[in-house]
């Protein structure tokens, strides 16, 4: 049989093109996903009205299904505000000052930093205390500023962000927008994940190396750094409850992973819950041990923040994805057709038919295109176009789409955080006082061929 492509498939897949050049040219892809949807729905219901309907929903179904990041996310917020006054993170970063002095040593102790602590407060929290703590100091000791951006962005950003694997926040996205079973999706994406970071982390200490000894202490008169690292070493002190919080963080977590390890109740959306929940805990208990009586009128102020930076982030992505929700099996709630089959799975099989795909051309094709649309800054509103076309595609050529859902999803993320200027990328270079534009042409090399590596595992694996 040959797939016909209908009037909405084209009016989609017109929106994804100029999604991505608008994304290109250094504009929000708001606007094009806004009109795409109302357009589509237009074209399904035949009215604008019922077409405004549906594009509703489909913002709704994104929210929805993305809800429990967000709710995730404010609480990491809040308990990082109450953590950070309680001084928790300078008692866990303070033993790691001591191995700063030689900027060869500086490096891995910065990156493995970065990784550990990211996978428990998130990257860009992590970004700034690293940024603040530690940085400072390596720099003041010998480190070049632009290798100590490179470590925040690569480490702290690409290798974090991309595993997430304890707030499983990219892997929840990624399995909202597939319809995938969220361990299916995380088993996907951990030797695409090692592959890319290992390729990124082989690469990053090769020029980081040869960068020290060329430039060893160039930046060691930094005024700014000098007053920075002057901070960091005299302000260690942290309160009771923060060096208890400083023991009982970390145990929590790897509670959590054990739990999740041992028990499939606590898997999928489960998991989600019991990483939020257990953050929601920590940051309440931390308050009543170090605000005491004013701890209700303080958690409240941080939750307001924490909700406030959650929403700020995804307001726009909710929106976009809401697009992409009609890609995939969420069109037929959207709609109200049971009978509808979603737009990317349209495309997917009409491809099939008439151009020669295979598992190369499949991985290749998902993550140009999450590459392109992660041009938004963050990655994360990239990861549906990338993960239902991989879905899509995988599922026409019989190919096992987890993987390249996985490879998809690096490319979204990797390129997002390491390589687009104005994004998260922009965090990591004013913590290290370089020019973003610098850190992103310093970032091609380590992060293009940690992408190369990911989509040689993909197309092995797939």
């Amino acid at each position: 049989m040959n797939p016909v492509l209908s009037l909405a498939d084209w009016v989609y897949m017109i929106t994804i093109i100029a999604i991505l050049v608008t994304l290109a040219m250094r504009k929000d892809a708001l606007i094009p996903s806004v009109i795409g949807l109302i357009t589509i729905g237009t074209i399904f219901k035949g009215n604008i009205f019922e077409g405004l309907v549906v594009a509703f929903n489909a913002i709704s179904a994104a929210t929805i299904d993305l809800l429990s990041i967000i709710m995730t996310i404010a609480f990491v917020v809040m308990m990082n505000k109450v953590m950070e006054e309680a001084g928790t993170y300078r008692v866990l970063i303070a033993p790691l000052r001591k191995f700063l002095d030689n900027p060869f040593i500086a490096y891995w102790v910065i990156g493995i930093a970065c990784v550990v602590l990211a996978l428990c407060i998130r990257s860009t929290s992590t970004v700034l205390l690293i940024g603040t703590l530690l940085v400072p100091v390596a720099i003041v000791s010998g480190m070049p500023r632009i290798i100590a951006g490179m470590i925040l962005a690569i480490y702290g950003k690409g290798i974090a962000l991309s595993g997430d694997f304890i707030t499983l926040g990219t892997a929840n996205i990624t399995a909202k927008s597939t319809n995938l079973p969220i361990m299916d999706v995380v088993a996907g994406i951990v030797p695409i994940w090692a592959a890319t970071s290992l390729v990124a982390v082989v690469v990053t200490t090769i020029i980081a190396y040869k960068v020290i000894r060329e430039r060893r202490g160039e930046d060691a008169g930094c005024e700014e750094m000098q007053a920075k690292a002057q901070a960091a070493f005299g302000d260690v002190k942290a309160s009771l409850a923060g060096k208890i919080m400083a023991f009982v963080m970390p145990l929590a977590y790897i509670g959590d992973i054990i739990i999740m390890l041992n028990y499939k109740i606590f898997q999928g959306n489960n998991a989600i819950a019991l990483i939020g929940g257990t953050t929601l805990v920590l940051a309440v208990v931390t308050a009543m041990l170090y605000y005491k009586a004013d701890a209700f009128n303080k958690l409240v102020e941080f939750s307001r923040q924490g909700w406030a930076f959650a929403f700020t982030v995804f307001g726009p992505v909710v929106i976009i994805a809401g697009l992409f929700w009609l890609g995939g099996d969420h069109i037929k709630a959207i709609v109200g057709n049971p009978n509808l089959q979603g737009l990317t799975y349209d495309w997917g099989y009409w491809l099939a038919a008439h151009i020669p795909l295979n598992v190369f051309a499949v991985a290749l094709i998902c993550m140009l295109a999450s590459a392109l649309a992660a041009f938004d800054g963050s990655g994360f509103a990239a990861i549906p176009l990338g993960a239902t076309l991989a879905v899509s595609l995988g599922t026409a050529i019989g190919a096992n789409v987890t993987y390249l859902v996985a490879g998809a999803v690096m490319a979204a993320i990797w390129t997002g955080a390491t390589l687009v200027p104005w994004g998260f990328l922009a965090v990591s270079a004013a913590m290290s006082g370089v020019d973003a534009q610098e850190l992103s042409r310093r970032n091609m090399i380590p992060c293009g061929l940690g992408l190369v590596g990911a989509f040689l595992m993909v197309v092995y694996l797939a």
